[in-house]
Order: C-alpha cells, then structure tokens, then sequence
C-alpha cells in the first residue's frame, strides 16, 4: 500500500516543525546575513576603545601580545 508524503508530514509533528524552520531560515535569515553592504562587512577593526586596557591587566596583555607577534598558529 502506498502512503502519501502529506500523511507523513501529518503524522510526525517534529518534523513538520523542522521543515516550517528551516524554510523559514532559508527564506528569512541567510538573505540578511549574505546580502549585508560592502560598508558594514569592511568596518570590523576592533580598537583601543572597544577594549581598554586597564591597569590592573596590562601586565597580562602585554605578555599575549608579545606571544602572538612571535609564533604563529602553524
């Protein structure tokens, strides 16, 4: 006998709710994170004021840097 593809989307909710997500996350939010403008992928540089520097820890930071200006990763 043969079962049609609605009477097994109809018989298993989860999968139908993984299905409605992942059209929905298709159609909704990959365009927003592949289409964003030139001007907003480029403006990434961190700077001296998104991470200051505190008295307390610059002691820590400068020994990291003074590790990653050194060795590299491979």
């Amino acid at each position: 006998m043969s079962t049609s593809g609605w009477s097994i989307l109809n018989c298993n909710p989860h999968f139908t709710k993984t299905i409605v997500f992942f059209f929905f996350f298709v159609s909704v939010f990959l365009p927003t994170l592949l289409l964003q403008p030139a001007s907003a992928r480029q403006n990434t540089k961190a700077t001296d004021q998104d991470f200051p520097i505190y008295p307390s820890i610059k002691s820590n930071v400068d020994f990291w840097i003074d590790i990653f200006t050194k060795f590299s990763g491979s």
